[in-house]
């Protein structure tokens, strides 16, 4: 339910990880102890084949992935639930989502990608103020693109995106909230 950028760093970025047990679960068939592997995979377009599990532990649900370098790509997500030695149910595959910015006149072109099981019905362009201190909503769209205008050529503009989401299913937590990384550009004449 989350791949959730955290910090964005080179070499020590995070990213949190949340997912949900699978509601149904029928204990007759597959009685407890219960256990999940987390497998994460670098890029968007990774193919989820043979990872090991960076966890597995029984009842964790959330996760602080650490030292990940964020700001230059994204990761991808996969959780299996186990009983005993009995796989009960895989995850489909859940991406951070990537954030680019490219420079133009005055403006400055933002777009995005993500891969995610869930429906973003909306994202959130966020830009750090002049002082640096805070990060002001710039608008909204239900697109993977947005360009901020009306910028001063040389100044450096900061960014990130937060997507608004959900499963659209009964008995499902919504709704789910993921940022992307950080960016910083110039506009250029």
């Amino acid at each position: 339910i989350n791949a959730d950028v955290v910090t964005t760093d080179a070499a020590n970025g995070t990213l949190k990880v949340r997912w949900i047990a699978p509601p149904e679960t029928d204990s007759v068939a597959f009685p407890s102890p219960y256990y999940c592997n987390l497998y994460r995979f670098v890029g968007q377009d990774s193919l989820l084949l043979n990872a090991s599990p960076i966890l597995a532990t029984p009842d964790t649900m959330e996760y602080l992935d650490h030292d990940l370098s964020t700001e230059y790509q994204a990761y991808t997500y996969r959780v299996q639930f186990f009983n005993n030695d009995t796989l009960i149910e895989t995850s489909d595959p859940a991406t951070s989502i990537f954030l680019r910015a490219a420079p133009a006149d005055k403006r400055i072109m933002l777009s995005w990608s993500v891969r995610q099981p869930w429906n973003n019905v909306e994202y959130v362009v966020y830009r750090l103020d002049e002082h640096g201190l805070v990060w002001d909503s710039i608008g909204a769209t239900s697109n993977t693109s947005f360009t901020d205008v009306g910028l001063e050529n040389g100044e450096e503009y900061c960014y990130y995106v937060r997507a608004r989401g959900y499963y659209w299913l009964p008995d499902t937590i919504g709704p789910l909230y993921n940022r992307s990384q950080r960016v910083c550009a110039t506009p250029i004449d």
